[in-house]
């Protein structure tokens, strides 16, 4: 993945050597043989993929505004042209002649890569999500299997598990 820099307030955050490693099917997996390791990589995981999810619903954003202003002026300029021209203008007229407009048609795929982008990175947030959910059972579950002796105040024992 390319490098990517977090602006939060005032200071500057290369991710990059976050980014290069992520693997969100590996990410989302649970190693249960190791949850200690899975507990603690979690909150990174999390951080990462949410600052990427919101790039990239800032993306999609900005793309669909760049998308809905280049459609205006086009409006405009065809509007204008058609009235130059003497040509009756109906609103099919411009909007089949703006949608085979080549300049157009890349802003809406661009505009279609990044709400691709941002439901991928939305899934993965949400699939952390899960994990956290299996972590604190798996955790729970590896608890209650262990063999744990208790004294109570009297010194009698009792095992727990």
């Amino acid at each position: 993945m390319s490098e990517e820099l977090v602006k939060i307030i005032a200071g500057r955050f290369n991710l990059s050597s976050m980014t290069d490693i992520l693997e969100p099917q590996a990410d989302l997996d649970l190693d249960r043989s190791n949850l200690d390791y899975e507990f603690g990589r979690q909150p990174s995981l999390v951080a990462v993929y949410g600052y990427l999810f919101a790039e990239a619903e800032a993306e999609e954003s900005l793309v669909s505004l760049a998308e809905e202003i280049l459609t205006a002026k086009k409006d405009k300029k065809l509007r204008s042209d058609f009235l130059r021209e003497g040509t009756k203008i109906t609103e099919k007229l411009i909007d089949k002649t703006l949608l085979l407009d080549d300049e157009l048609i890349e802003t809406k795929r661009k505009v279609i890569e990044a709400k691709k982008t941002k439901r991928l990175f939305k899934a993965a947030v949400t699939g952390l999500d899960h994990k956290l959910q299996a972590l604190i059972n798996a955790g729970a579950t590896d608890r209650s299997n262990r063999e744990v002796i208790i004294r109570d105040k009297d010194g009698f024992e009792r095992k727990n598990g």
